[in-house]
């Protein structure tokens, strides 16, 4: 019996040992804090806690918005330290994060943000609209992920306690900025783009109206479209083409013919825009003009004439052959050709071989939003 009660005796004595042990360990490995010494790259957080995180809009993997938003000279450590992305726009006690988080006061949300360039991002807009009196929305406009002259996709929101709920989400042109208006009578106001107004239309052979478009909430608070009034400006649809400009110079004057190189951002393309030719010429004159915040890389030029070939008069310039050497158009440069034309000529096409790119400034840039009764433009 003394034998067994020694032997429980020890066995309490290492049981006591072991938990002491234990106790000693977990403290040391997890009462107090641990610094960290993971890499600030990997997406292991230090100490078990949890990373905040940015959801890849296109479904790929969370990364950390702390060490994605890493900013020049920092560390990846210091970095990592931070706890609140960067600002991209506010106003006030609004702001949008880089990682998506919309804040408006004590209320937020999470917006997908669009992959667009730095010049497209210039004409983005976070701003307290009073759209009615005594009503206060958050107005949002960010550009949307095209390459080429992005249109903005604008989005209203109301507070409803800690949320902020979406009451308009609407993409305003096919091209560039159509601005916003908001005069404050509670209606939200544009002037559709040719695009869009040749589009309604069916894109017939007559110039079409561009409308003012009005849309006002519904009872639920949701905007909706109301009415359309009229603007007095007209598109014709055959002239919705794209850079540099192409004219025709007659003994009346220049007639625009349209654009040409339309979308080419990345490498050089061919193009083709036909050329009307009076009856019986025996020369055409021609001008390219680049009439936007862009430059043009214009690689050849030459004219088709009922399927032939036929190079400018007197050319001498890198634009006189597909070699490769180009002729560079800024924004306000133009460059002249002259051709001469085969007796009986009946089609042509100017064609040109090249690509473009926007400048890094937003100064042809409208403004996103219209603020105030100046914001209309139609009746009420």
């Amino acid at each position: 019996m003394v034998e067994c009660a020694g032997g429980v005796g020890q066995v309490r004595a290492v049981m006591r040992a072991s938990l002491a042990l234990s106790l000693l360990f977990l403290f040391a490995c997890g009462g107090a804090p641990a610094e960290s010494t993971s890499d600030p790259g990997s997406s292991e957080p230090a100490g078990g806690g949890a990373t905040p995180t940015t959801a890849d809009p296109e479904g790929g993997a969370a990364a950390s918005s702390e060490v994605a938003d890493r900013r020049p000279g920092e560390s990846g450590s210091a970095a990592a330290a931070r706890t609140e992305p960067a600002v991209a726009l506010e106003d006030g006690d609004a702001a949008l994060l880089v990682d998506g988080t919309l804040r408006w006061g004590a209320a937020s949300t999470r917006i997908e943000m669009p992959d667009a360039n730095a010049f497209a991002w210039a004409q983005a807009a976070l701003e307290r609209v009073e759209v009615a009196p005594g009503e206060t929305l958050l107005l949002l406009a960010v550009p949307t992920p095209d390459e080429e002259d992005p249109p903005n996709r604008y989005r209203l929101f109301r507070r409803a306690d800690d949320a902020l709920e979406p009451v308009f989400d609407h993409i305003l042109g096919a091209y560039g900025v159509t601005p916003l208006g908001v005069p404050g009578d509670g209606s939200l106001r544009w002037v559709e783009d040719g695009w869009t107004a040749c589009g309604r239309a069916g894109h017939p052979a007559t110039p079409v109206a561009r409308d003012e478009v009005i849309w006002r909430a519904g009872p639920d608070g949701v905007f909706v479209e109301a009415s359309r009034a009229p603007t007095g400006q007209t598109q014709d649809c055959a002239m919705l083409a794209a850079c540099p400009f192409v004219y025709r110079l007659d003994a009346g004057g220049p007639t625009l013919l349209g654009e040409i190189l339309r979308n080419v951002r990345g490498e050089a393309e061919t193009q083709r825009l036909p050329v009307p030719l009076a009856p019986g010429a025996r020369t055409l004159r021609l001008r390219l003009a680049e009439e936007k915040a862009e430059v043009t890389f214009l690689d050849a030029v030459w004219l088709e004439v009922d399927g032939a070939p036929i190079a400018p008069v007197d050319c001498a310039g890198a634009h006189c052959a597909l070699d490769g050497e180009v002729v560079v158009l800024r924004e306000g440069d133009a460059l002249e050709l002259r051709f001469a034309l085969p007796p009986g000529a009946r089609a042509a096409a100017l064609v040109a071989h090249g690509r473009y790119r926007p400048t890094p400034t937003a100064g042809a840039r409208p403004p996103a939003l219209r603020i105030g009764p100046s914001a209309r433009s139609g009746p009420r």
